[in-house]
Protein backbone atom coordinates (compact mmCIF):
# COMPACT_ATOMS: atom_id res chain seq x y z
CA UNK A 1 0.00 0.00 0.00
CA UNK A 2 3.10 2.70 0.38
CA UNK A 3 2.06 3.18 4.03
CA UNK A 4 3.76 2.65 7.11
CA UNK A 5 0.51 2.69 9.16
CA UNK A 6 -3.23 1.87 8.51
CA UNK A 7 -6.46 2.12 10.27
CA UNK A 8 -7.33 -0.30 13.31
CA UNK A 9 -8.00 -2.83 11.19
CA UNK A 10 -6.32 -2.60 7.91
CA UNK A 11 -8.11 -4.66 5.81
CA UNK A 12 -11.17 -3.45 6.49
CA UNK A 13 -10.25 0.41 5.35
CA UNK A 14 -12.45 -0.24 2.09
CA UNK A 15 -14.42 -2.66 1.36
CA UNK A 16 -14.28 -2.81 -2.01
CA UNK A 17 -10.40 -3.37 -1.84
CA UNK A 18 -8.62 -6.27 -2.51
CA UNK A 19 -7.29 -6.81 0.72
CA UNK A 20 -10.62 -6.77 2.70
CA UNK A 21 -11.87 -9.65 -0.03
CA UNK A 22 -8.28 -11.21 0.49
CA UNK A 23 -9.54 -11.26 4.03
CA UNK A 24 -12.88 -12.03 3.87
CA UNK A 25 -11.73 -15.00 1.51
CA UNK A 26 -9.24 -16.25 4.31
CA UNK A 27 -11.51 -16.32 7.39
CA UNK A 28 -14.34 -17.90 5.70
CA UNK A 29 -12.37 -20.79 4.22
CA UNK A 30 -9.96 -21.10 7.17
CA UNK A 31 -12.11 -24.34 8.49
CA UNK A 32 -12.48 -25.85 5.17
CA UNK A 33 -8.68 -26.39 4.60
CA UNK A 34 -8.00 -27.03 8.03
CA UNK A 35 -5.52 -30.28 7.94
CA UNK A 36 -4.87 -29.58 4.57
CA UNK A 37 -0.81 -28.96 4.10
CA UNK A 38 1.64 -28.11 6.46
CA UNK A 39 0.08 -25.04 7.66
CA UNK A 40 -1.92 -24.35 10.65
CA UNK A 41 -4.26 -20.80 9.12
CA UNK A 42 -4.55 -18.22 6.92
CA UNK A 43 -3.65 -14.82 7.56
CA UNK A 44 -4.16 -11.71 5.81
CA UNK A 45 -1.67 -8.73 6.03
CA UNK A 46 -0.89 -5.23 4.34
CA UNK A 47 2.64 -4.43 3.99
CA UNK A 48 4.30 -0.88 2.78
CA UNK A 49 5.31 -2.16 -0.05
CA UNK A 50 4.96 0.25 -3.08
CA UNK A 51 1.99 0.05 -5.13
CA UNK A 52 1.16 1.54 -8.73
CA UNK A 53 0.45 5.05 -8.51
CA UNK A 54 -0.48 5.84 -11.78
CA UNK A 55 -2.88 2.86 -12.51
CA UNK A 56 -6.39 4.17 -11.33
CA UNK A 57 -7.32 0.60 -10.35
CA UNK A 58 -4.80 0.16 -8.11
CA UNK A 59 -5.09 3.84 -5.88
CA UNK A 60 -8.80 2.83 -5.97
CA UNK A 61 -8.00 -0.54 -4.18
CA UNK A 62 -9.80 -2.41 -6.75
CA UNK A 63 -6.78 -3.78 -8.18
CA UNK A 64 -3.42 -5.04 -6.53
CA UNK A 65 -0.34 -7.67 -6.61
CA UNK A 66 -0.78 -9.78 -3.68
CA UNK A 67 2.55 -11.94 -2.42
CA UNK A 68 1.65 -15.57 -1.34
CA UNK A 69 4.13 -16.38 1.80
CA UNK A 70 5.52 -18.46 2.23
CA UNK A 71 5.71 -20.43 -1.63
CA UNK A 72 6.94 -17.05 -2.60
CA UNK A 73 4.18 -16.47 -5.58
CA UNK A 74 2.77 -13.13 -6.92
CA UNK A 75 -0.65 -13.09 -8.16
CA UNK A 76 -0.10 -9.75 -10.54
CA UNK A 77 -3.02 -7.60 -11.08
CA UNK A 78 -5.28 -9.37 -9.25
CA UNK A 79 -9.18 -7.13 -9.20
CA UNK A 80 -11.36 -7.60 -6.19
CA UNK A 81 -13.89 -9.02 -8.15
CA UNK A 82 -11.94 -12.08 -9.14
CA UNK A 83 -10.37 -12.52 -5.78
CA UNK A 84 -12.85 -15.32 -4.29
CA UNK A 85 -12.21 -17.07 -8.28
CA UNK A 86 -8.60 -16.76 -8.21
CA UNK A 87 -7.95 -18.04 -4.81
CA UNK A 88 -10.36 -21.53 -4.82
CA UNK A 89 -8.71 -22.01 -8.18
CA UNK A 90 -4.84 -21.84 -6.23
CA UNK A 91 -5.06 -22.14 -2.49
CA UNK A 92 -5.91 -26.35 -3.28
CA UNK A 93 -3.17 -26.60 -5.77
CA UNK A 94 -0.75 -24.68 -3.01
CA UNK A 95 -1.67 -26.79 -0.27
CA UNK A 96 -2.20 -30.40 -1.52
CA UNK A 97 1.06 -29.49 -3.85
CA UNK A 98 -0.43 -31.34 -6.90
CA UNK A 99 1.39 -29.61 -8.93
CA UNK A 100 5.40 -27.79 -8.60
CA UNK A 101 6.12 -24.44 -8.11
CA UNK A 102 7.50 -24.59 -11.84
CA UNK A 103 4.09 -26.28 -13.23
CA UNK A 104 2.00 -24.07 -11.47
CA UNK A 105 3.83 -20.71 -12.80
CA UNK A 106 3.80 -22.12 -16.36
CA UNK A 107 0.05 -22.89 -15.69
CA UNK A 108 -1.12 -19.68 -14.55
CA UNK A 109 0.28 -17.16 -16.40
CA UNK A 110 -0.93 -14.53 -13.55
CA UNK A 111 1.38 -16.05 -11.79
CA UNK A 112 5.10 -15.04 -10.85
CA UNK A 113 7.58 -16.34 -8.74
CA UNK A 114 9.50 -13.51 -5.92
CA UNK A 115 12.75 -13.25 -6.81
CA UNK A 116 14.07 -12.79 -3.14
CA UNK A 117 15.14 -15.31 -1.04
CA UNK A 118 13.36 -13.90 1.88
CA UNK A 119 11.17 -10.73 3.21
CA UNK A 120 11.55 -9.07 6.56
CA UNK A 121 8.19 -7.76 7.90
CA UNK A 122 8.64 -5.89 10.45
CA UNK A 123 5.12 -4.39 12.68
CA UNK A 124 4.83 -0.48 11.96
CA UNK A 125 1.25 -0.40 12.74
CA UNK A 126 1.27 2.87 15.01
CA UNK A 127 -2.25 3.01 15.33
CA UNK A 128 -2.63 -0.40 16.81
CA UNK A 129 0.18 0.35 19.54
CA UNK A 130 2.80 3.40 19.35
CA UNK A 131 5.86 0.88 20.30
CA UNK A 132 5.73 -0.41 17.44
CA UNK A 133 5.58 2.57 15.40
CA UNK A 134 8.38 3.86 17.01
CA UNK A 135 10.74 0.98 16.74
CA UNK A 136 9.78 -0.24 13.55
CA UNK A 137 12.02 2.51 11.74
CA UNK A 138 15.13 2.34 13.98
CA UNK A 139 14.65 -1.51 12.93
CA UNK A 140 14.25 -1.28 8.87
CA UNK A 141 17.69 1.13 9.29
CA UNK A 142 19.24 -1.80 10.76
CA UNK A 143 18.52 -3.74 8.58
CA UNK A 144 18.71 -1.93 5.63
CA UNK A 145 22.56 -1.46 6.67
CA UNK A 146 23.72 -5.04 7.76
CA UNK A 147 22.01 -6.41 4.68
CA UNK A 148 24.07 -4.10 2.47
CA UNK A 149 27.20 -5.24 3.81
CA UNK A 150 26.05 -8.41 2.93
CA UNK A 151 25.20 -7.38 -0.90
CA UNK A 152 21.52 -8.47 -0.65
CA UNK A 153 19.87 -5.84 0.36
CA UNK A 154 16.86 -4.99 -2.37
CA UNK A 155 14.75 -2.23 -2.61
CA UNK A 156 11.88 -1.24 -5.25
CA UNK A 157 14.15 -0.47 -7.81
CA UNK A 158 17.00 -3.21 -7.45
CA UNK A 159 15.66 -6.60 -8.87
CA UNK A 160 18.51 -8.54 -8.73
CA UNK A 161 17.52 -12.05 -7.78
CA UNK A 162 18.36 -13.81 -4.28
CA UNK A 163 18.29 -10.75 -2.06
CA UNK A 164 16.13 -9.59 1.07
CA UNK A 165 13.34 -7.18 1.21
CA UNK A 166 12.41 -5.52 4.03
CA UNK A 167 9.45 -3.33 4.55
CA UNK A 168 6.06 -2.56 7.12
CA UNK A 169 3.72 -4.50 7.63
CA UNK A 170 0.18 -4.66 9.92
CA UNK A 171 -0.55 -5.19 13.11
CA UNK A 172 1.07 -9.23 13.47
CA UNK A 173 0.21 -9.86 17.39
CA UNK A 174 1.93 -10.11 20.69
CA UNK A 175 2.28 -5.94 21.25
CA UNK A 176 4.16 -6.85 24.51
CA UNK A 177 6.55 -8.26 22.16
CA UNK A 178 7.15 -5.41 19.97
CA UNK A 179 9.29 -5.28 18.24
CA UNK A 180 8.08 -7.69 16.22
CA UNK A 181 9.08 -9.24 12.79
CA UNK A 182 8.22 -11.68 10.59
CA UNK A 183 11.35 -13.13 8.36
CA UNK A 184 10.01 -15.63 5.69
CA UNK A 185 13.19 -17.20 3.72
CA UNK A 186 12.42 -19.28 0.41
CA UNK A 187 14.96 -21.65 0.49
CA UNK A 188 12.82 -23.82 3.04
CA UNK A 189 9.44 -22.12 2.96
CA UNK A 190 10.02 -21.20 6.24
CA UNK A 191 8.39 -18.31 8.27
CA UNK A 192 10.12 -17.66 11.46
CA UNK A 193 8.75 -14.52 14.01
CA UNK A 194 10.64 -12.87 16.38
CA UNK A 195 9.80 -10.45 19.24
CA UNK A 196 11.27 -8.07 21.55
CA UNK A 197 13.72 -6.95 18.67
CA UNK A 198 15.89 -4.31 19.05
CA UNK A 199 19.34 -2.65 16.71
CA UNK A 200 21.78 -4.59 18.01
CA UNK A 201 20.24 -7.91 17.72
CA UNK A 202 20.15 -7.41 13.72
CA UNK A 203 23.65 -8.66 12.80
CA UNK A 204 22.63 -11.80 14.53
CA UNK A 205 19.38 -12.40 12.81
CA UNK A 206 21.36 -11.58 9.42
CA UNK A 207 23.89 -13.63 10.29
CA UNK A 208 22.08 -16.97 12.52
CA UNK A 209 18.82 -16.90 10.97
CA UNK A 210 19.03 -15.44 6.91
CA UNK A 211 22.94 -16.44 5.50
CA UNK A 212 22.78 -19.56 6.77
CA UNK A 213 21.65 -22.74 4.95
CA UNK A 214 19.66 -23.58 7.95
CA UNK A 215 18.50 -21.64 10.25
CA UNK A 216 20.54 -21.52 13.56
CA UNK A 217 17.37 -22.19 16.22
CA UNK A 218 16.20 -21.42 19.07
CA UNK A 219 16.74 -18.45 19.29
CA UNK A 220 17.71 -16.68 22.65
Amino acid sequence: TSQSDWEKDACDENEQSVQHKVSRWCKTHVDKYSGVGEGTTFTTAVSSMPKDIMDIQVMRGTKNNVLVLPYFIWINDLQADRVDDTLDELVPVLLDRSMTKEQLLAAKPYLSEAREQAFVFICSHTKRDKRCGIMAPYLKKSFDKQLQKQGIYRDVSDRRPDGVNVAFVTHVGGHKFAANLQIFLKKNNTLIWLGRITPTNVPCVVDGIILPAKAKLPWP
